[in-house]
This record gives structure tokens, C-alpha cells and sequence, in this order.
């Protein structure tokens, strides 16, 4: 009950501070550690467009993790989003196989709905991450792919293509490439760009994630 109550006592004083695998839109297998909280910062910008999101997770048990998140827009009109709450479950963990958890995304004041099925593949300092979602009641089927690359220990570049819906082929593809630091073992900074193929627009994008140890 008191870590409970930690995390939302934290979440409303800071507001300032994801879920995904920063800055990608496709996830990992990845759930914290039991009682172990994250604070994330996302922020996006295209001139004069500036939104990111902030949020809150903690580890529930060494296979689930429980994040809380809340989209914001500071222009062209400044606006905070409705909460999302996310659960991320992991069912196979064995090395030398592909890792897998299940993510289950929650809008709960518009009544928007997403299971996503997440595979990992870690391969020395090569990561893969494939990404398959059914979102309702839109009934959309989000995909990603993504790809990593340790280049030292405190460096990593990332590459990304998401699609919004499957199914419809006038969906927005979003093709992302950036970087991720760790300047310390516990926090983390990433800086990305991403490309919109249906509005032709490249979007950038900057992170800041802090766990506790």
C-alpha cells in the first residue's frame, strides 16, 4: 500500500514526468524489476508543434510492470491529455530464445482499448523487437519493427518502423532513427527523429528516463 501511494504521490507532484522502448513507438520484452520505480519524460517538437508525454511505473512483481501516463500539448494550445494506464506481462524468459510479453494499454475515460504481443530477439550487442497489436473499438492492428545496436556500454543507436493500422493502407508509417546515452547505470537519454510517410513531416525527438536502483 505504501509503495502505492508512493507512486501516486510522486506522479502528481512532478507531473513533468514511458512506457515504450524510447524514443521508438515499437516496445520491448522489458519489465522492471519487483518494486523498482521509473520516471519518464517524452518530448516531440516540429516548429510550431510541441507535445511529448510524462510518466510513472513500478514494477508489481518480477514479470509485470504497471506504468502511468499522461500526454501533454504546450502549442499550439496547451493541453494535458486523458491518463493512460499500462500493463506489460512477461510470459517467456529463456535465454538463447525469443523473449515475449504482453502489453495491455488502457484509455479508460474515451474507452480505447490495446493488447499488443512484443518478441524480443538479443543477440550479443544486436537487439530485435517485433511488435503486434489489435486496438479496439477502432479495430486497428498497430505493428512495429526495431532494431538496436550497442556501439560501447553507454551508447546504443535505434532504428524503427511502426504502422499505425495494418489493415488500412492509408495509414501513417513512421520510419525513426536516434540515439540512446546513459550517462549513469540508472538514467538514461535519448535523442531520435522520425519521419511521417502520409504527412511527409520529420518530427524530432528528445528523453529522459530515471529508475531507481
Amino acid at each position: 500500500m505504501k509503495k502505492f501511494f508512493l507512486i501516486f504521490a510522486t506522479f502528481f507532484t512532478f507531473l513533468q514526468l514511458g512506457y515504450a522502448m524510447r524514443p521508438c513507438f515499437t516496445d520491448d520484452y522489458g519489465v522492471l524489476d519487483n518494486e523498482k520505480l521509473e520516471y519518464e519524460l517524452g518530448i516531440e517538437f516540429l516548429s510550431n508543434e510541441f507535445s511529448g508525454y510524462m510518466s510513472v511505473g513500478t514494477g508489481i512483481s518480477n514479470i509485470n510492470t504497471l506504468y502511468f501516463v499522461v500526454p501533454y500539448q504546450f502549442l499550439p494550445e496547451r493541453v494535458a491529455g486523458d491518463i493512460e494506464i499500462v500493463s506489460k506481462i512477461k510470459i517467456l524468459s529463456y535465454e538463447g530464445l525469443p523473449y515475449f510479453t504482453v502489453k495491455f494499454d488502457m484509455i479508460p475515460v474515451i474507452g480505447e482499448y490495446t493488447i499488443t504481443g512484443i518478441s524480443s530477439l538479443i543477440y550479443e550487442k544486436l537487439n530485435f523487437h517485433i511488435n503486434f497489436g489489435y486496438k479496439f473499438p477502432e479495430e486497428e492492428v498497430p505493428v512495429g519493427i526495431a532494431v538496436e545496436y550497442r556501439i560501447v556500454q553507454f551508447l546504443q543507436i535505434i532504428a524503427d518502423v511502426f504502422l499505425d493500422d495494418m489493415k488500412n493502407k492509408d495509414t501513417e508509417i513512421k520510419i525513426l532513427t536516434g540515439i540512446r546515452l546513459w550517462p549513469t547505470d540508472n538514467f538514461a537519454i535519448d535523442i531520435g527523429a522520425y519521419y511521417g510517410v502520409k504527412d511527409e513531416k520529420v518530427r524530432y525527438t528528445i528523453g529522459f528516463v530515471f529508475d531507481t536502483l
